[in-house]
């Protein structure tokens, strides 16, 4: 339901704030389409974090790019992606592991602040990072 949702992700919040994840920082969400990802991703933004949108279909060279572009705190990764993020010494976060906590107060975040990143598809060139805030 739409309130476990809500306490999921204020869940996640705080477990990600024990991790030392601030307002501002930068999280990768690099894992396949689940409620586990769904959650993950509303505590990432429910503890004021921008969240790096990594399609799962990435291999190696693409993921690499964008996680040596995107300059992450850390990387929730699921067990089949992890082994790429461990190798370039990010800090993972296994999708399957995030921690919970007591939801902790909301931020305080103005329009501007990142929300999200996205890559583009790179037809012309590497992709590239466009940055959507909160007031998108």
């Amino acid at each position: 339901t739409r309130d476990e949702l809500r306490t999921g992700a204020g869940q996640v919040a705080g477990g990600l704030s024990d991790l030392g994840v601030r307002t501002g920082d930068r999280i990768a969400l690099y894992a396949a389409n689940s409620l586990d990802w769904v959650v993950a991703y509303l505590g990432v933004q429910r503890v004021g974090a921008c969240a790096v949108m990594m399609n799962p279909d990435y291999h190696s060279a693409e993921a690499e790019h964008i996680l040596q572009d995107s300059e992450p705190t850390a990387v929730i990764a699921d067990a089949d992606r992890a082994a790429i993020v461990a190798k370039l010494g990010l800090r993972v976060i296994p999708l399957e592991e995030v921690p919970r906590a007591a939801t902790p107060p909301m931020p305080d975040l103005t329009p501007d602040a990142p929300a999200a990143i996205l890559y583009t598809s790179g037809t012309t060139g590497r992709p590239k990072g466009a940055v959507l805030d909160h007031g998108n």
